[in-house]
């Protein structure tokens, strides 16, 4: 096992400070707003084509969205409730409070498979045959089959607070936001070949480029991982307080801020803030599809689109 012992570069940052967006720089107006029903909690979004699949943990049920006209066109009622969602093809994938993971075809709703292999599954990542499983309670990575869901094997996160995890070419990452670090392992053994120790919370990833960007929900800014050279290359700052999700789109690093209501537009090429996204109460997860950036808020049970 190769174990990386790594040093922080502090990109420039005004101590205890939160570095505001550019002046007039903030949209104060939503280009779409869908209101969910009554009673649904959006704390995870996935889609595909133009189809939306809003995961709402009080009902227990997706929320099916039309992306191209930004209307409610469904709800998809679930055994449990979900925590993760994400598409492959004309398939679901939803992890369920209840232990389990299931597959659903998008077109007929018909389950085409269970796994039943973790206690709390939080997050979950599909390449070829087979799917890795974060389960929250037990710090462990669950490895099934997509082909007939037996379990493969499992192993430690390697660290406490286990959130999420994110597939990059060769290497799977998970965020333990307790202790603090990204840990890096080759997919196929689940060797640990790496630790990245970005303290202050980190809670979710997004790939860009040829490195990792790392969300830290407690330190308002966002850590820079070169898998290449084993290093923290930068922290940007996110002018954001509790800043839980990320994605990448081209050029645009997006996080979500829930305590601002506010989604933070960095460029990819300089890590500087150069706009942010007015949203609803408490946004969280992010997807873009459709030419939109859509955000869940859960606070008032609604889901924004944003032309970047």
């Amino acid at each position: 096992m190769r174990t990386r012992w790594l040093t922080c570069l502090l990109a420039p940052v005004l101590a205890g400070a939160l570095l505001a967006a550019p002046a007039g720089a903030i949209k104060s107006h939503k280009l779409v707003n869908v209101v969910l029903p009554a009673g649904e909690a959006p704390s995870a979004i996935t889609g595909a084509g133009t189809a939306l699949y809003v995961a709402n943990t009080l009902s227990n049920s997706l929320t099916v969205i039309n992306a191209a006209s930004a209307k409610v066109v469904g709800t998809r009622p679930l055994p449990s409730s979900p925590t993760a969602v994400l598409t492959t093809g004309p398939t679901i994938w939803v992890a369920m409070t209840n232990g389990t993971v299931a597959r659903y075809s998008t077109t007929t709703w018909h389950r085409q498979l269970l796994i039943a292999a973790a206690q709390t599954p939080i997050s979950l990542v599909v390449s070829g045959k087979r799917v890795w499983i974060a389960d929250a309670a037990t710090n462990t990575i669950v490895v099934a089959s997509t082909v007939d869901g037996h379990v493969i094997g499992s192993f430690s996160s390697q660290g406490k607070g286990l959130s999420s995890l994110l597939m990059v070419p060769g290497h799977l990452l998970a965020t333990n936001a307790t202790s603090g670090e990204v840990q890096e392992f080759d997919p196929a053994t689940g060797d640990l070949q790496g630790t990245f120790a970005v303290r202050q919370s980190p809670v979710g990833m997004t790939l860009v480029g040829s490195t990792v960007w790392v969300v830290r929900a407690t330190a308002h800014t966002v850590a820079v991982l070169d898998l290449a050279g084993g290093a923290i290359s930068a922290y940007y700052p996110t002018a954001g307080l509790k800043t839980t999700g990320i994605t990448a789109v081209g050029n645009h690093v997006l996080v979500a801020s829930s305590a601002t209501n506010l989604v933070m537009d960095l460029k990819a090429s300089t890590g500087k803030i150069y706009r942010g996204h007015r949203t609803g109460r408490g946004p969280a997860a992010m997807c873009f599809l459709a030419g939109r950036l859509w955000v869940t808020n859960l606070a008032n049970r609604s889901v924004d689109g944003i032309v970047l």
